[in-house]
């Protein structure tokens, strides 16, 4: 997936995708082309309705909910929001707690609400002691998810770093050069 999100040219930017005829097709071959990438009929149809959708007035609504994340005095409430905005609408589709915050997270959006995934519940339980074993298998789950965040906030709070920070933290010791690979 890494050599795939690293593409130059990316090979499903929205410019390429709105020239297609049947977007989902498309998708399919460019994600069926690439070895590791898992349940790609699944994710091209993700695809197809999530820009079907935006290319129909999404954009607007969209943009909409992301106005308040600009700025200064955002609050870690505002960026859950957002986030559960983006799980919860239905036509985003394949987006989860995680790839919504990932999503907020790469446009720089994001302070509080980071991507939590294995890698960092690993540092908590193993690294970091956290009081209660946390298991990576309950972050699908909406309310597990806020749960976990939670405690990564106080944490981060009382470390005077912002949770990005700490995920970044987290990543690169965990990862060590692995974002070499990107041709950025």
């Amino acid at each position: 997936m890494t050599k795939f999100i690293g593409l130059d040219p990316f090979p499903l930017e929205l410019d390429t995708l709105s020239q297609q005829k049947d977007v989902e097709r498309y998708a399919v071959e460019q994600l069926s082309s690439h070895r590791g990438i898992r349940n790609y009929n699944h994710v091209a149809r993700y695809i197809a309705t999530s820009f079907q959708w935006l290319e129909n007035d999404g954009w607007e609504t969209i943009l909409g909910k992301l106005g308040p994340l600009i700025g200064d005095d955002v609050s870690p409430q505002t960026e859950r929001e957002v986030a559960k905005y983006l799980v919860d609408e239905e036509n985003l589709k394949g987006l989860g707690p995680k790839q919504a915050r990932n999503l907020l997270q790469m446009m720089g959006l994001t302070r509080y609400e980071i991507p939590i995934d294995s890698r960092i519940m690993k540092w908590l339980n193993d690294v970091f002691k956290y009081p209660i074993i946390l298991n990576p298998k309950g972050l699908s789950d909406e309310h597990y998810y806020e749960f976990v965040s939670d405690g990564i906030q106080i944490l981060s709070k009382k470390t005077g770093i912002y949770p990005c920070e700490l995920d970044a933290a987290i990543f690169a010791n965990s990862d060590g050069n692995g974002w070499d690979d990107y041709k950025w």
